[in-house]
């Protein structure tokens, strides 16, 4: 196999010094950092680029000629536009106009070439290689040759010259049919784009069927895009355009669902709304029934506990960030009684305050700054809001805050801070080679603990006393941080011997603790790890236990498999079990993974989310119901839930007494079990592995046959 810098070298002798009289002699200028040649005309620049196929070289055997296969692309890009589009109407932007993609062969002159740009792969690289071009397929491209190139690149130049302006560019179109319509107004052709801007928006207008139930997703993206439309006319032109189609939240009627939890634990429908046109980022509700909602576009929605809707208004981003990384999740906030999203409350008035970013923009080269927001706390004994944000992935800043959102202090640091620790008053900062340091609000470093490879996730007791840290090593880390002892927690028991092999053995991922929580009380750690692991440990002896769902919520788990071998498509159904081994109670599962712990009523039920279902455990951690199929869910503290689905909204409150008529709607039929699907047994030879053995088989038979030895002649 060649070597990639022999391969630069060797692909610069033929196509770069080919080129480069050529380009240079009428005014293009080689950019070796970019690997392009380039030529600016007005506000565009003019690209000519090269590279290499994934199989470059080709040895015919008939002739015993070696050729190197490339290919040359010319486009016009103009990061000027870029720039302006970023400034005018906050989004990013890549203009590029393709005139041609060619694809080309040259004949190689042996003597450039020596054994030592050759190397023999590993095996692991073979394998790696064999399946790439697999997956890529031979090369039946037509390609011209160096001199043929010569030619096309003539027609190519003309291409260039008569494209110098927007309106050359818009006229010749080939596809983002927005960015050459922004770009007539980058140069000042207001007129002409006006008026294709209106045609479009009508156009988009006349699309939208508004009572269409049937086509409600395709209703949605048509009426965003008439939205941005209408966003960029006003920006553009000064023209506020009327939109007769709002995307709102609608309250409907109630459809008296019930959700059954478990024998004295029952939820009835309390409202419902439809969100089939909204984009719904984010949810959370507290135990008045108050409901506060994220959209994809930053509105936020409040549903008040009697159920009226009331439009907030929109969260803003400062101009100087480039980006925000953070999740904006709502969060209610139980000590303060407050939403929370990003670096904004909630008042009780219903007004949006603003938490302000305190941090000098001089620092920074440039004003594009990555933002990532951390945490948003409440230190209840002080009545203040703790702020943790990072900017560009390593100035860390906690901003304090009273009651009314008024900032008092701000801490600064030059590394990653990964968490506040509130209760007592500490950081835990990102340190070297898999460790993090524990900080005082002082600056002072305390202590140093160590970390396994992507454990950098980080849960702490409500006392701040323990602090456990996991992810993707199989084992977690927990310390506790008044007496530094250790405790070493495994997800999966694969210290038990054969675990792997007897249980696991189709299995080739990771079995870290992807999710955990201490529960309310900080006696016990509830955690989920991949392939549907669910676990707890006390924290005094730290002694593991496995959930295992009971027989009667079994029927929620239908995780099967697609393989392919010779031909025949086979699914495999797995069924997860229990199992005693090694005097342990373990559970056999494949997917529904844990994705959100809940406890309510202190602690007295906790609630893990597992896919679109719910399995319900009591405080002694036995499996006391489940609901299958009903979606994503969000409760509070006592009294209520909500769930979402495709098009809904659904609130439903605790009802604190039913009789034994009161069972749990159907949320989603159950699937049926398919005749055709075979029970899935791990003892046997995996055919997905089989699949890809038999592919690469039928490669090395191609490698004999020249398909390899093509690389070079021995």
């Amino acid at each position: 196999m060649i070597k990639a810098d022999s391969l630069k070298k060797l692909s610069e002798k033929i196509v770069l010094n080919g080129l480069l009289g050529k380009l240079e002699s009428i005014g293009f200028k080689y950019l070796k950092s970019k690997q392009h040649f380039k030529r600016t005309i007005g506000n565009f620049d003019q690209i000519i680029s090269f590279g290499t196929s994934h199989s470059p070289l080709e040895f015919n055997e008939n002739t015993d000629e070696l050729y190197l296969k490339f290919h040359i692309n010319a486009n016009i890009e103009s990061p000027k536009f870029d720039k302006w589009i970023k400034k005018e109407i906050k989004s990013r932007s890549y203009f590029r106009h393709l005139i041609e993609n060619v694809k080309c062969i040259e004949l190689v002159d042996f003597n450039t070439l020596n054994k030592d740009d050759f190397f023999t792969p590993t095996e692991s690289r073979k394998f790696k290689n064999y399946i790439t071009s697999s997956l890529i397929g031979e090369d039946n491209d037509k390609r011209i040759t160096f001199l043929e190139f010569e030619k096309k690149l003539a027609e190519i130049i003309k291409s260039f010259d008569n494209l110098n302006t927007a309106k050359d560019l818009y006229n010749n179109k080939t596809q983002a049919f927005r960015d050459y319509l922004r770009l007539l107004v980058f140069e000042g052709e207001n007129e002409q784009a006006k008026v294709v801007y209106l045609e479009k928006y009508n156009h988009i207008k006349n699309q939208i069927d508004f009572d269409n139930t049937e086509k409600v997703e395709e209703t949605k993206k048509t009426i965003q895009s008439l939205e941005k439309f209408a966003s960029e006319i006003e920006i553009f032109f000064n023209l506020k355009l009327e939109n007769p189609f709002k995307r709102e939240l609608k309250k409907l009627e109630s459809k008296k669902e019930k959700i059954k939890l478990s024998a004295d634990l029952g939820f009835k429908e309390h409202f419902r709304f439809d969100s089939s046109l909204l984009e719904v980022d984010s949810f959370d509700i507290n135990d008045l029934g108050e409901v506060l909602i994220i959209t994809e576009e930053k509105e936020v929605i409040k549903i008040n506990a009697n159920g009226n809707i009331k439009n907030i208004g929109k969260l803003e981003i400062k101009d100087c960030f480039k980006n925000n990384l953070s999740n904006s999740k709502v969060k209610w906030i139980e000590n303060s009684n407050t939403f929370s999203c990003d670096n904004y409350l909630l008042s009780e008035n219903d007004e949006l305050i603003e938490l302000i970013f305190d941090f000098d923009k001089t620092k920074f080269k440039t004003n594009e700054i990555s933002l990532f927001i951390k945490e948003l706390n409440f230190d209840n004994s002080k009545k203040q809001y703790h702020f943790l944000y990072l900017l560009n992935y390593k100035h860390t800043y906690h901003s304090i805050y009273d009651e009314k959102g008024q900032l008092i202090s701000t801490n600064s640091f030059d590394n990653n801070i990964l968490k506040l620790n509130l209760a007592r008053k500490e950081y835990i900062a990102l340190s070297e080679k898999n460790s993090v340091d524990i900080i005082d609000f002082k600056g002072n470093v305390k202590e140093n603990y160590k970390y396994g490879n992507g454990n950098e996730s980080i849960a702490l007791s409500p006392d701040g006393k323990l602090m456990l840290l996991h992810s993707y090593s199989t084992k977690s880390q927990l310390y506790n941080l008044e007496n530094k002892k250790k405790q070493t927690l495994w997800a999966h028991p694969t210290f038990l011997k054969n675990y792997k092999e007897n249980f696991y053995n189709d299995i080739n991922h990771n079995f870290g603790l992807s999710t955990c929580k201490f529960t309310p009380g900080g006696k016990h750690i509830i955690g989920g790890a991949d392939h549907g692991k669910y676990v707890v440990w006390d924290t005094k002896k730290f002694e593991r236990k496995e959930l295992i769902p009971n027989e009667s919520s079994l029927k929620i788990f239908n995780w099967f498999t697609t393989t392919i071998s010779n031909g025949n498509t086979t699914e495999n159904y797995f069924k997860p079990y229990s199992v005693e081994y090694e005097n342990q109670n373990l559970f056999i599962n494949r997917g529904y993974d844990i994705s959100k712990i809940s406890f309510l009523e202190n602690g007295k039920y906790i609630i893990t989310q597992v896919s679109d279902c719910l399995l319900v455990w009591n405080k002694d951690f036995e499996n006391i119901g489940h609901v299958y199929g009903i979606g994503r869910v969000t409760f509070s503290a006592n009294n209520f839930l909500i769930y979402k689905n495709k098009n809904e909204l659904v609130v439903h409150r605790k009802v604190n007494k039913f009789n034994n008529d009161f069972e749990s709607s159907i949320f989603k039929e159950f699937e049926k079990e398919n005749s055709n699907i075979t029970t899935h047994n791990i003892e046997k030879e995996d055919l997905e592995v089989k699949q890809i053995e038999d592919k690469i088989a039928d490669i090395k038979t191609k490698e004999k046959k020249g398909f390899f030895g093509r690389l070079f002649k021995k």
